[in-house]
């Protein structure tokens, strides 16, 4: 029997392809993953801007690692390298002051137009973001406090995830409470946008006081500042000079150009 042209096989309709219940269900399972990180993504906390920190064993001078001891031996021809394929890390400028506080009270607070702390710790310590136009009245009406005594005020330049480290030392020269302070900071900034991720070690203590006295621990603090800002560090509860109020205020930011 010959074909008619109807039932040759080219005239046939074509069949849609159908796809097997596998992969209708592998398809929505990547579907779901894909709008669950996509939810994730959106919907996750913003990291907080001040935390508190862990100081390193040992420090101010810790116990090197493995990786650090590496680092150090590194020759200078390894960074000229890295400097030639991801560019010269930015330079940073880090300020800070360390003051000595006759009082502080809620009045101080109303006074240098603080706010409410972003970081408060029942053990005393404080810490303010300030904003780029309430630094300089607030640094300036800081170290211009009734009792106020400026002890420290390093200044250093850094770079993009290097570490800093400096000691300087001070004394008020007030009478028979005079007392000696030697103040050390630690700072690793990483450049983020517009802004820095700081973390910051900080510790005075008055190695031959007048009167013996516990030396608290360091003080490690971890901020997110925009270029401009400034942070304000408090610790009321202070035995290592002379029981009274330690300010130390910081300012960070990328030099321009550099």
């Amino acid at each position: 029997m010959l074909n008619t042209p109807a039932d040759s096989p080219a005239d046939a309709a074509p069949v849609a392809p159908t796809t097997s219940p596998r992969r209708r269900k592998v398809g929505w399972a990547l579907l779901a993953v894909a709008v669950a990180m996509a939810l994730v993504f959106v919907l996750r906390p913003e990291p907080s801007r001040v935390e508190r920190g862990e100081v390193p064993k040992g420090w101010p001078n810790p116990k090197g690692s493995f990786k650090n001891s590496v680092v150090r031996r590194m020759p200078m021809w390894v960074w000229r390298v890295r400097d030639w394929v991801r560019g010269p890390r930015r330079v940073v400028m880090i300020e800070a002051q360390f003051v000595a506080l006759e009082s502080w009270s809620a009045a101080d607070v109303e006074r240098l137009g603080l706010g409410m702390p972003a970081l408060a710790e029942a053990n005393g310590v404080r810490v303010w973001l300030v904003s780029s136009n309430l630094v300089k009245a607030a640094r300036s009406a800081l170290s211009q406090g009734v009792g106020a005594t400026k002890l420290s005020s390093p200044r250093m330049q850094t770079a993009d995830g290097v570490l800093a480290m400096m000691m300087t030392g001070a004394s008020d020269g007030k009478g028979p409470n005079n007392f000696s302070a030697e103040a050390v900071s630690s700072f690793e900034p990483r450049i983020r946008g517009e802004g820095l991720d700081l973390k910051a070690i900080l510790s005075c203590e008055s190695p031959k006081p007048a009167v013996p006295v516990a030396h608290p621990d360091p003080l490690s603090v971890r901020v997110q500042i925009r270029n401009g800002q400034g942070v304000l560090v408090l610790q009321e509860k202070r035995a290592g000079i002379g029981g009274r109020p330690l300010a130390i205020w910081i300012q960070a930011a990328p030099v321009p150009g550099k």
